[in-house]
């Protein structure tokens, strides 16, 4: 009788769980509720005040979320981070933002840094829409949240209690305004679903994701705060979309040559993550899914790269775009005559880096942001599940790159009393904002002019700056300062 009366109150104790669990996630807004449209369906589009607003909103309704302003825009708009974790670790983002600025930064003095009871979290960011005329990304991005917002699945938990999400639902907010705006004005005439006839961010147009070295924009600062000098990231997720007749997705890992400053740990997480994206989603049946193909991994300047050079995994997926949210159809002729490009001579041509190809058919923007959810999702697993594994590599790369080695240089020189001192000054601010260490020389100081020569000395003015090579930015450092050859 005993036993039946247990288990009676266990029965009782889970039905009541479950309720709680469905009383705080009914009252929590779709997406449709506040857009009056579910995102990504044909021929609608979100504007940034619609995105922020419906973001705004989950953020009263759901303990998962916290959304915070990182920032203006070049045109004056709110720049947001929606923080995305169980409400346990929402409560305590200052604990872990403080704990992953403690290991990522192991050479700078920090007062003493309580070690959170169930250790630091993976930290992942996820970019969406930089390029506004990819514009789907920012659409799924509140699709993406209400999912994590509500679910209560055991792989949601999990993810949930080991990650701390930062999704951006647009690197670049006035381009979105720009293109929602064009693309309701023509919508149902001949010009509907092209680009709009103005630079869709207000100084740099597409290459503003080519300003992650020089700073130039306020959106790219704003960003850059948030990662470098505050929450360092393990995992940067920049959402993308390339041309109609190439591969559906394109995926880590990349194409030859790697920036030889590149830590190989960096690049073999970086595929690790890649083929997880690209198992499930041939495991879904998508078609399509290209590796090893059209980007590599040399350059320092783009949003996915400048993380490399910080100890963090940047990965780049481009799915093949619609017209704009109108969708297209893609004849197999159309594929057939595609140029071909690096590593994927032709999308029909069935090759390890493209097992499933795809033949042609109908592509929608739902196409494009259901491929874009299951790609956020696997790499969100991957974080949950290996947490352990992305805390000691950052801690690894981080103290790697304090290690005196015997190869040269040990420091550059900004030499005192140059001219144009205001170009100076632009410069040092650069390095500094993105997270690394220039010291002021507070004395004169003799050195050898050239190696091994102790008859030839010279002096470096007081007043003059110095960056040490030895810093946790060790490549990001020598990738700006030294020559390279590609």
């Amino acid at each position: 009788m005993l036993k039946q009366i247990c288990q009676v109150g266990v029965l009782l104790i889970l039905v009541s769980t479950s309720l709680t669990i469905f009383a705080q996630t009914e009252n929590i807004p779709t997406p449709k509720s506040v857009l009056g449209f579910h995102p990504t369906d044909d021929r609608t589009i979100a504007d940034w005040k619609q995105i922020t607003t419906y973001f705004s909103k989950l953020d009263a309704a759901s303990t998962r979320v916290k959304v915070e302003e990182i920032g203006k825009t070049t045109l004056g708009k709110s720049q947001i981070v929606a923080f995305i974790s169980s409400e346990q670790n929402i409560k305590s983002l200052d604990l872990y933002r403080n704990f992953n600025q403690y290991i990522s930064n192991p050479g700078r003095v920090f007062r003493s840094v309580p070690t959170p009871r169930t250790g630091g979290k993976t930290i992942v960011a996820i970019s969406c829409s930089i390029h506004s005329t990819e514009i789907v990304a920012s659409q799924m991005s509140m699709i993406l949240a209400y999912q994590m917002a509500t679910a209560t699945d055991e792989r949601t938990n999990e993810i949930l209690d080991n990650t701390i999400l930062l999704l951006i639902p647009s690197a670049n907010p006035d381009g979105i305004d720009i293109v929602a705006d064009w693309y309701r004005k023509t919508l149902g005439t001949k010009y509907e679903g092209s680009s709009p006839p103005e630079l869709y961010n207000h100084y740099a147009g597409h290459d503003n994701n080519r300003d992650w070295f020089m700073m130039n924009l306020a959106e790219t600062r704003n960003i850059t705060k948030l990662f470098w000098q505050e929450w360092f990231p393990h995992i940067v997720f920049d959402v993308h979309q390339q041309g109609q007749t190439g591969a559906r997705f394109t995926i880590p890992p990349f194409f030859d040559p790697p920036n030889p400053r590149i830590s190989p740990v960096i690049l073999r997480e970086l595929g690790l993550l890649g083929y997880k994206m690209a198992a499930d989603l041939t495991m879904t049946g998508q078609a399509g899914i290209v590796t090893n193909a059209t980007y590599d991994t040399w350059w320092h300047g783009g949003f996915r790269s400048a993380p490399y050079y910080h100890n963090s995994i940047g990965i780049l997926s481009e799915a093949a775009s619609a017209r704009l949210m109108t969708p297209i159809n893609i004849k197999r002729e159309r594929l057939e005559k595609r140029r071909p490009s690096r590593g994927m001579k032709s999308p029909l041509e069935r090759l390890t880096n493209n097992p499933k190809p795809w033949n042609g058919g109908e592509w929608k923007p739902s196409d494009i942001a259901r491929i874009e959810l299951t790609a956020a999702r696997a790499v969100l697993e991957m974080a949950a599940k290996f947490k352990s594994r992305y805390l000691q590599n950052a801690r690894n790369l981080a103290h790697a790159n304090l290690t005196p080695d015997f190869i040269d240089p040990k420091a550059f020189i900004v030499y005192a009393g140059q001219p144009n001192e205001e170009r100076v000054s632009r410069f040092l601010e650069i390095l500094m904002w993105q997270g690394m260490e220039v010291r002021l020389m507070t004395h004169e100081l003799e050195v050898a002019l050239k190696k091994d020569d102790l008859n030839n000395f010279g002096e470096i003015p007081a007043g003059s700056f110095i960056v040490m090579v030895n810093q946790t930015q060790k490549p990001n450092v020598l990738s700006l300062f030294e020559k390279q050859v590609y």
